[in-house]
């Protein structure tokens, strides 16, 4: 995936969380997400594929895919949505 950085990457809002089983539904952002994985593993499904992600790994979900977890015991990720031209 490329962004294009000749226009404006825009943060609209970012964090550190942490979760156990799954923590919500199918759905799909209107911003791009990133996911830093801190702590544990969560296997989760993006755009009808899924992943198994551990500590250091970084998932990027585009806006308007669909995206849900699967199957997550404990994780700690810090998290960034944002607004970019890809």
């Amino acid at each position: 995936m490329y962004i294009d950085t000749d226009f404006p990457i825009r943060v609209t809002h970012f964090g550190r969380t942490t979760k156990t089983g799954k923590w919500h539904g199918a759905e799909a952002s209107g911003t791009h997400l990133l996911i830093y994985i801190l702590e544990g593993s969560v296997k989760i499904m993006i755009d009808s594929v899924t992943y198994d992600a551990k500590i250091g790994d970084v998932l990027l979900i585009p806006r308007n895919v669909i995206y849900a977890p699967v199957e997550c015991d404990h994780i700690s990720y810090f998290y960034f949505h944002f607004n970019a031209i890809l």
